[in-house]
């Protein structure tokens, strides 16, 4: 008995989930995003809850490898607005912009104040709450939940663990439900978060902090942030196209 105890202390977390009949393969599933239903969205939904059911009985010393970000996406929001706002100050006062500049300009102020009114939604959904009820019961997020990473085929299987941590599971929804909206597929995406958290058992704080968080302008703060750093070491005609693409890809704000 001693024996079964203490092998339960060590178990790496990818066997854990073996033996509770989740797989890890190491591949993907083939997946047309436009040829999703609102069936398979509500099937994904109540996947996703499986997983969480069981990753939240994991306890093991080997936990310590799951990384922990709670907080760390909001945090990196509010950096975002900063350092966006700074560069609209910097490009304005500025007698030499170039295109993608000015056309950043034009476009910042929507999607400035889009990204601080999902980020004051948050703050007013009992955000400290919910992160404090993330940290009492040790939630696990898979982090890529998407139908090429988590699908069912005589039994759950799971395509990589490498996006895995301790985190809200609120997350895991937003990711799945952020991707469809980010690749154009129509759906009542308000309805689908509050299926959400009917099956995950959450309250309307939950509805408010995933509705803020599939608003928030992800697409459009990314390609500001990679022209700033210059990480793509794109022209600026490419940069203005991207970030035409951008806000294509972020929609319609959904608060």
């Amino acid at each position: 008995m001693g024996e079964n105890i203490e092998y339960e202390k060590k178990i790496p977390f990818d066997k854990f989930l073996s033996s509770k009949g989740i797989e890890v393969e190491k591949t993907t599933n083939k997946v047309i995003i436009q040829n999703i239903t609102k069936k398979d969205i509500y099937n994904q939904l109540e996947l996703i809850h499986t997983f969480h059911n069981i990753a939240k009985n994991y306890n093991s010393l080997n936990s310590k490898f799951i990384k922990n970000k709670l907080g760390k996406a909001i945090e990196k929001y509010k950096i975002s607005i900063k350092n966006l706002k700074k560069d609209i100050n910097s490009y304005n006062s500025s007698n030499a912009i170039n295109e993608f500049e000015n056309y950043l300009v034009q476009s910042s102020l929507n999607y400035t104040l889009r990204a601080e009114k999902a980020i004051e939604l948050i703050i007013d959904s009992n955000y400290i709450g919910l992160i404090k009820r993330s940290m009492r019961r040790f939630e696990i997020c898979l982090g890529n939940t998407f139908l090429s990473n988590l699908w069912e085929d005589n039994g759950i299987k799971i395509g990589t663990l490498k996006h895995c941590s301790y985190n809200m599971i609120e997350m895991d929804g937003v990711y799945f439900l952020n991707k469809l909206k980010r690749n154009g597929l129509k759906t009542d995406y308000i309805e689908a978060i509050n299926k959400f958290c009917e099956i995950q058992g959450l309250g309307e704080d939950s509805v408010q902090f995933m509705k803020a968080l599939l608003s928030y302008p992800h697409e459009f703060m990314k390609c500001a942030e990679r022209y700033r750093e210059g990480r793509k070491g794109w022209t600026i005609n490419e940069y203005k196209n991207n970030l035409f693409i951008a806000e294509q890809k972020d929609g319609e704000s959904i608060f």
